[in-house]
């Protein structure tokens, strides 16, 4: 349980709120301080001198200080600015005067500039029976505590699950990518502070489906915390790496040729020029059942160039449009020729090269005790040899890339990003996708190929806890090594990190 002292920024309304746990406190004070004192609040800051306070740690840890809240555009004025500000108010003939606004990037001293003008001009002009003193709003922003779920978008049945707090994961799924598909229409960048106020006010609507749980229905929190994570993953996955529009021009924004490099970074054949093969070809693609016949891999000639338009769209396609659209792509043999056809490469010199290589990398792990003897009698070589690779870079594939579960009803995954699920009790192995099932492969090797494919693909970044490790597949085993742009997000770190143990290795 926690108190507050929280005025608004011209010091006139205050209040005490009262939050109690759990819950997220930030939120909570926000929502609770904007109806106590009748405002749009949207941050908070310390009344002595103005420090923002953005974090719910900080928060609690200076509860007994004086909090203002301030609106949109609003900056924290100091108590003589705001005694000045009244002063002159009082002397201009019972003129209105009303509260000074400004964005979020106007330091005080200006604010008190303009303070300065405006009651000048005004004392110079008896004739004015009303003024408002503010700066210009045009880069004010969208105030997130006024954002408005839109429940009448989501599906009546899901609502109806929700409605008697029923916990299916799918539904929830759904809801995070309208929501966000939502928040994105105000706004392309969205603040963390944002999925807080929305998880909360999702949590509110429909507690006992977002609440938190754990294998003996021990409640672990309101899930707020949880479903800000889902949020955040869903507009993060929507931001991933995929075809802009570039101009030629010198006013080309450079981070925008920089996202395309990335993405394009070890392909060869990544946006051919489009031509439409025709919905009968695309539909008996899609349909087909003899995946390894001549027929087949024509059908994925003449639609490779389709395949990639719509790949590469400035709005990347989501699982679901995928599986409606061209649900060929999570075909195995399709996507393995998808590889080989984008990188001019061959994916099954990744399992060929593995097999050769394995024993080399084990012994280089053993030499140098990056493994134990006893590791080497746990799994096969080749999946030793990975694990040598990742936890030379200290990296943790068992977390990010390779999971293991008894069965597929007690998988559990917190990334997009393609992986490897192991399901131990019948040997099976799957590739899932923003945590969906996307590909059954018939074994470790197929599975390993086909979800090292679906990041060329899909122009997918590889993953930060996997960077390097993903890097040195690429590389070690492929043999691809791009001119310039990269899937790893620790380029420079990745790249000198492999090329040393690739120099290792070749000098055993």
């Amino acid at each position: 349980m926690h108190l507050f002292k929280v005025w608004d920024q011209t010091r006139t309304k205050k209040g005490l709120i009262l939050i109690k746990e759990p819950g997220n406190v930030y939120v909570d004070l926000i929502l609770k301080a904007s109806q106590k004192l009748e405002i749009n609040g949207a941050t908070v800051v310390l009344e002595s001198d103005g420090t923002p306070v953005e974090e719910e740690e900080i928060l609690i840890a200076v509860k007994h200080e004086t909090l203002i809240l301030l609106e949109p555009g609003q900056v924290w004025l100091s108590s003589q600015s705001q005694c000045e500000i009244s002063e002159s108010s009082s002397g201009l003939n019972n003129h209105s005067f009303m509260s000074l606004t400004s964005t979020e990037t106007i330091a005080s001293t200006k604010s008190n500039e303009c303070i300065s003008g405006a009651t000048e001009f005004l004392n110079n002009d008896s004739s004015s029976l009303d003024c408002t003193i503010q700066a210009s709003n045009c880069n004010l922003k969208f105030s997130w505590t006024n954002f408005v779920i839109p429940w009448e978008k989501i599906p009546q049945d899901m609502l109806q699950c929700c409605a008697q707090g029923e916990r299916d994961k799918y539904a929830i799924t759904e809801i995070v990518h309208i929501v966000v598909n939502e928040m994105k229409q105000i706004s392309e960048s969205i603040p963390s502070k944002a999925f807080k106020i929305v998880s909360f006010k999702m949590v509110d609507k429909y507690p006992a489906t977002f609440r938190d749980y754990d294998d003996d229905g021990v409640v672990l929190g309101d899930g707020t915390a949880s479903l800000k994570t889902k949020l955040q993953e869903r507009y993060h996955y929507l931001k991933r790496p995929h075809k802009r529009p570039v101009s030629t021009s010198p006013e080309t924004p450079l981070h925008l040729a920089k996202i395309k490099k990335n993405a394009t970074a070890g392909c060869a054949q990544w946006a051919p020029p489009y031509q439409k093969a025709g919905a009968a070809a695309k539909n008996k693609l899609n349909t087909f059942l003899d995946d390894a016949s001549d027929e087949f891999f024509h059908l994925l000639e003449e639609t490779f160039a389709e395949q990639r338009a719509f790949i590469n769209n400035v709005d990347p396609p989501s699982i679901t449009n995928i599986k409606d659209q061209w649900p060929v792509l999570f075909k195995v043999e399709a996507i393995k020729w998808h590889f080989n056809k984008v990188t001019n490469g061959n994916i099954s010199n990744l399992t060929t090269n593995l097999q050769l290589k394995a024993e080399k990398i084990v012994n280089f792990g053993l030499q140098h005790k990056i493994i134990i003897s006893k590791d080497v009698r746990r799994d096969s070589a080749e999946i030793i040899a990975l694990e040598v690779f990742a936890r030379y870079f200290q990296e943790n594939i068992y977390g990010a890339f390779y999971l293991k579960f008894q069965d597929e009803a007690m998988i559990e995954i917190t990334q997009n990003e393609p992986c490897i699920i192991n399901c131990t009790v019948e040997n099976q192995f799957y590739i899932y996708m923003e945590k969906e099932r996307v590909v059954q492969c018939k074994d470790f090797f197929q599975a390993l190929e086909c979800c090292f494919s679906l990041y060329f693909i899909f122009n997918l970044h590889y993953p930060k806890e996997t960077s390097t490790f993903l890097e040195m597949i690429q590389r070690y085993f492929l043999k691809i090594h791009p001119d310039s742009g990269s899937k790893s997000r620790k380029l420079s770190a990745s790249k000198k990190k492999v090329l040393s143990l690739m120099r290792k290795l070749r000098d055993i």
